[in-house]
């Protein structure tokens, strides 16, 4: 493996847990400042592609090796990410946390709702009509 650097990090004394954070990296004469810059950075890549594969399926898609047929593959997950946050942008929360799972489940039940409504109105006009026909 090599050389490495261990980084032990706190959070202040009155903020969050009081066990350290220890991350382990291989980059050459890292300082715990940017030790903890790139950890956090990886950390926010990580959960995107989280919350990526998930929502979106982004890498389930069966796709061959072909480099094209991969970007577009990951371009069609990006772009089903983007419009969902796009059209569901009123399910945010203003503050705090969201989840690209939460406006999914909300757009289905919406899109869901929308598709009964619609039947139940054409089986009432169809029933309709067939009632002053005969």
């Amino acid at each position: 493996m090599g050389d490495v650097t261990i980084l032990l990090s706190q959070q202040r004394r009155n903020h969050g847990p009081k066990q350290p954070k220890m991350s382990v990296t291989n980059l050459p004469a890292v300082s715990a400042r940017q030790g903890g810059d790139v950890s956090r950075r990886r950390g926010a890549v990580g959960r995107l592609l989280k919350e990526l594969q998930g929502a979106t399926g982004v890498g389930q898609h069966q796709v061959t090796k072909a480099p094209q047929r991969l970007e577009r593959s990951v371009a069609i997950s990006l772009m089903a990410y983007l419009m969902l946050l796009k059209f569901r942008a009123h399910d945010r929360p203003q503050h705090g946390s969201w989840s690209a799972f939460t406006l999914k489940r909300n757009c289905t039940w919406q899109l869901a709702q929308a598709r009964l409504e619609r039947s139940a109105t054409q089986r009432f006009y169809h029933r309709r009509r067939e009632c002053n026909a005969a």
